[in-house]
């Protein structure tokens, strides 16, 4: 479906049915992970597809909703507490 979505794109990038190469190559690549990485793979290829069929949006929208999340979460707790600033989703060690 990507080789077609991907020529939708050359016709018409702003078609709803266009991808762009470089997310069709991801997909690609995600997909042959899946097939051919073993359980690891399976479960990041699970995951990727998950996010990208399922939350509304896909990708962009899920990166969307967890900066607007942070932004709150600045304004309400990282804004008053006095702390290190914390994260919604944490990256490395978290210590206080």
């Amino acid at each position: 479906m990507d080789g077609i979505e991907v020529k939708n794109y050359y016709n018409d990038p702003t078609s709803p049915n266009a991808v762009h190469p470089a997310k069709a190559g991801l997909n690609t690549g995600i997909g042959a992970i899946g097939v051919w990485g073993g359980p690891g793979g399976a479960v990041l290829s699970l995951f990727y597809f998950g996010i990208d069929a399922f939350y509304p949006g896909g990708w962009d929208g899920a990166m969307r909703d967890t900066e607007r999340r942070q932004a709150e979460f600045d304004r309400i707790f990282n804004a008053n507490s006095g702390m290190p600033r914390q994260y919604i989703f944490p990256y490395g060690s978290q210590k206080f």
